[in-house]
């Protein structure tokens, strides 16, 4: 039997935990998503599972965070906010295009909209 291994929390300052995420947003590669014609598809079964990875991502670190709304998850919304708006497509029309940078805003602002009901649920 597979042992799981036992989740850390790292204590670190503000200060140490800003500098890491930069650190590590430096080095992020960018996304490139290549579409060929009739993907539609299968780009709807993809982000319906990266939807449903990204809630319980963000319910794990609700978790970490004592299941309260804060400040981490203001930071954490407008950072998946900027990010959404900041893809690009080889071979998608610029309107697509658009129209795919607004569905992925939408989506991150009703992910976290739904965590932070949950939050505050009695």
């Amino acid at each position: 039997m597979t042992r799981k291994p036992t989740p850390r929390t790292v204590q670190t300052s503000p200060d140490a935990r800003q500098e890491s995420l930069d650190r590590l947003r430096a080095i992020r590669p960018p996304v490139n998503i290549r579409l060929r014609s009739g993907q539609t598809a299968e780009l709807m079964a993809m982000a319906m599972a990266l939807q449903a990875s990204l809630r319980a991502a963000l319910e794990e670190l609700a978790v970490v965070h004592g299941c309260t709304d804060g400040p981490w998850l203001d930071e954490l919304e407008k950072t998946m906010f900027r990010d959404a708006s900041n893809i690009w497509a080889d071979g998608l029309p610029i309107d697509a295009e658009l129209r795919a940078m607004d569905s992925g805003r939408a989506l991150v602002q009703a992910l976290t909209n739904a965590l932070r009901a949950q939050l505050s649920a009695p």
